[in-house]
């Protein structure tokens, strides 16, 4: 897809289509670890953390699809492109996280 020209909304949300069974097993097993590790320490802190970052990351997948595209459109190589899925879609979890942390704490205290 980033090495079609410019990307189209539909077209990469058939590409994700196509991802999401290893999507979708990748985001279950990171869960299971999050829930443990959760369990395990016992602390609020760590749940809601840990929470927060699992629902960024499930929310930037289908969202960094297209921004790989749009930021690598002119990469020809795949590594260039690898970095540049990974980096969109680290960004996007790192402009998600504080905001479902956010959330998470005021549902807390309500």
């Amino acid at each position: 897809m980033c090495r079609s020209g410019p990307p189209d909304a539909w077209l990469a949300l058939r590409s994700y289509a196509l991802l999401l069974p290893g999507s979708i097993a990748a985001v279950l097993c990171a869960g299971l670890v999050l829930l443990a590790g959760a369990a395990l320490s016992g602390s609020d802190r760590i749940a809601r953390g840990s929470l927060a970052g699992h629902a960024a990351c499930v929310l930037a997948m289908p969202i960094a699809v297209y921004g790989c595209a749009l930021a690598a459109a002119g990469a020809a190589t795949l590594p260039a492109q690898a970095a540049t899925m990974v980096l969109v879609d680290l960004g996007v979890v790192m402009l998600l996280m504080p905001v479902l942390l956010g959330l998470l704490r005021r549902r807390q205290a309500s």
